[in-house]
This record gives C-alpha cells, structure tokens and sequence, in this order.
C-alpha cells in the first residue's frame, strides 16, 4: 500500500513501527520453536515406545521367533511411514522399502 499509493514515511514513523513488528516476529518464532520441541518430544516417545515393544518381545519367552521377527518387521515399517508422512514423502517412494520389510502386504499404499 505505501509503494503503490507513493507514501513517505519518515523515521520516527518507522520507529513507533518497529516495535510492534519486532514482538510479532519474536511471537512467531516463540511458537515456531514451541511447535518444533514438541514434535521432537512426540517423535521421541514413539521411538522409546518401539524400542520398549522391540525389547520386550525379545525377552519373552512365550513368542516363536517368527511372530518376534514379524513383529520387529512391523516395528521397522512403521519408523520408515512415519518418516515418511514427517517429510511429505510420496506413497510410492515408500513401497520397495515395505516390500523388502513385509512382502506381500505392502498393495494397500
């Protein structure tokens, strides 16, 4: 609007500007990095969460080794969608990966 309308603004009008400007910008920071850390946060919980499983199947005794080896497949799919939904990546980058992991299930992507 100042460009366009040809406006001259002198420097004590930029001055009462900057101010407010200066809040708003360190806000939208302030929440930025408010979003980030919890992202990190939640990102790091799944991963606890995954190794807990991951750890538990390993030492019960009562699961065969295929159902552990099938559940730590599953456990490892999931790191690479979840990866994969956090970087916007396309389904079908995601489908050799899921082949080699569980061969066979991986159509519905």
């Amino acid at each position: 609007v100042v460009f366009q309308q040809k406006l001259k603004i002198t420097a004590n009008g930029l001055g009462f500007l900057a101010s407010p400007i200066g809040l708003l910008l360190a806000f939208r920071v302030n929440s930025c990095v408010s979003r980030f850390h919890a992202a990190r946060e939640t990102w790091g919980k799944m991963i606890f969460h995954a190794r807990d499983v991951a750890s538990t199947l390993s030492a019960s005794p009562d699961v065969d080794d295929a159902t552990r080896a099938y559940a730590c497949r599953c456990l490892v799919a999931y790191a690479w969608c979840a990866k994969a939904a956090a970087a916007y990546d396309a389904p079908e980058a995601l489908k050799p990966v899921l082949d080699a992991l569980l061969p066979g299930e991986s159509d519905d992507v």
